[in-house]
């Protein structure tokens, strides 16, 4: 399964590069141990992504809090 921002390309083009460095590692920070409580595993972190593997089903409940955490750092 694979998570990112949306509209990254759009959102960072108006950022410095500092900027986008730390919205990034905000995101990371935030999301992370969201899979891991849902037994999650990091396979990589991808640019605004991340590539994570894990039970279908597991991943299905990790969806509302993952875009609970997105929407509350806004």
């Amino acid at each position: 399964m694979f998570t990112d921002i949306r509209f990254f390309c759009m959102i960072s083009e108006k950022m410095t590069y500092q900027q986008v460095f730390d919205f990034v590692n905000s995101y990371y920070e935030q999301v992370s141990p969201i899979i891991r409580t849902f037994k999650g595993f990091i396979v990589k972190y991808m640019g605004d992504g991340i590539m994570q593997s894990s039970r279908t089903v597991r991943m299905m409940r990790f969806k509302p809090h993952y875009q609970t955490a997105m929407v509350a750092d806004k």
